[in-house]
């Protein structure tokens, strides 16, 4: 009987110990882990204060301005709308011109409010007559055609001197959602 005791003794006194050593590490990695979050609090509470500072400058706030416009509007398509005034442009530069009836470009610019062609003309037909049997279309129902104008207009007409020509400004407004 008294080994059994002497067994039970050695395994409570195995378990006891082995149970305190247990606590202690546990106290130990607890104690660790709470540091390592002190740091971490620490290093975020820094980490605030700078963000915080620069919220107050006054490019930071430009920069988040930007950065909203930017989420606003995916895409501004200005290359699109240049591509498609090239290629009406390039299409009327194809076309059959008699002596009599000259079309000819001098500037065009395009932006983001205005799209600005200043032209020279033979005979005002060809920027007012269109007709779909004949395969003739204006020059205002070409640009009348793109997709991202609007309010399309032309000021005024200069007859030239020594020449057939009536010199003239088209102006149109860029739609900001235009395709």
């Amino acid at each position: 009987m008294k080994s059994h005791r002497k067994q039970y003794f050695k395994l409570s006194s195995i378990l006891f110990l082995l149970t305190i050593f247990v606590l202690i590490w546990l106290q130990i990695y607890i104690f660790f882990l709470n540091k390592n979050i002190q740091d971490k609090n620490t290093i975020i509470e820094q980490q605030s204060l700078e963000l915080e500072n620069y919220k107050s400058l006054t490019w930071f706030t430009k920069l988040m301005a930007v950065k909203e416009l930017e989420w606003k509007y995916d895409e501004i398509p200005r290359s699109t709308h240049i591509n498609k005034v090239i290629n009406m442009l390039q299409e009327i530069k194809n076309l059959d011109q008699t002596n009599d009836e000259t079309l000819l470009l001098s500037d065009f610019n395009v932006d983001l409010q205005k799209i600005s062609v200043k032209w020279r003309v033979s005979n005002l037909t060809l920027l007012y007559y269109s007709n779909p049997e004949r395969w003739m279309t204006s020059l205002i129902d070409r640009f009348k055609n793109l997709d991202f104008i609007e309010n399309l207009y032309i000021k005024n007409y200069t007859r030239e001197k020594n020449e057939n020509f009536f010199s003239f400004i088209l102006e149109a407004n860029v739609i900001k959602d235009g395709k």
